[in-house]
């Protein structure tokens, strides 16, 4: 189904991507309020090394 339908068929224009699997702008340019979960817009377009959450202290 194509954004636009979607955003045709929407009672209220809101878009929540939880996979968050598409880009904010695509879905902006027909009017449709974007929010992705747990990923920041700098945490979307910018390549990190993750470090890891424990370190061995064996």
């Amino acid at each position: 189904m194509g954004l636009e339908r979607v955003a045709n068929l929407m009672k209220e224009p809101v878009f929540l991507d939880l996979r968050n699997i598409y880009a904010p702008e695509q879905i902006k340019e027909y009017d449709i309020e974007y929010t992705g979960v747990g990923v920041t817009a700098k945490d979307k377009y910018e390549t990190k090394t993750r470090k890891p959450f424990r370190q061995n202290t064996q």
